[in-house]
């Protein structure tokens, strides 16, 4: 039985020279679409664009990693093709990262546009939870 796309899944790929944002429930195909629409344009006959000049931002830490170890694997399936191997060596280097990522990466990288001390750093998720807990407690005591 052949896999089959959705009417929206289809749009991703019907969408050329633009940005796209896929938001869609757990399960629901995302990171497949995402990973065969990036190898699509990867592997544009005549306009090959190298994994380097995509931004990939997804939502978890853990996707992140999933869709690179997809990507590879996609690439992988190419061992005689040259530019799909150089590829497979970009990944780790490209900015395929989640969102919190993404944004530390901005600040670090741009703190003197957003008046940001250059020793900016984000928080450790333990102190980051603590944080969060003690804000909440406080809101609910005054509330």
């Amino acid at each position: 039985m052949a896999f089959e796309w959705t009417k929206e899944q289809k749009a991703i790929f019907d969408s050329h020279d633009k940005n796209i944002l896929v938001s869609a429930s757990a399960g629901s195909g995302k990171t497949t679409v995402m990973i065969s629409k990036i190898i699509d344009l990867v592997l544009k006959e005549n306009d090959r664009t190298p994994i380097s000049n995509f931004l990939v931002v997804t939502f978890t830490k853990a996707s992140a990693e999933d869709m690179k170890a997809k990507l590879v694997d996609a690439f992988a399936a190419y061992p005689e093709d040259e530019f799909c191997l150089k590829q497979i060596d970009e990944i780790d280097t490209s900015d395929i990262s989640n969102l919190h990522s993404f944004c530390s990466r901005l600040i670090s990288t741009y703190f003197y546009e957003v008046n940001v001390d250059p020793a900016f750093q984000g928080l450790a998720g333990s102190v980051s939870a603590f944080l969060q807990d003690r804000a909440i407690k406080k809101l609910f005591e005054k509330k």
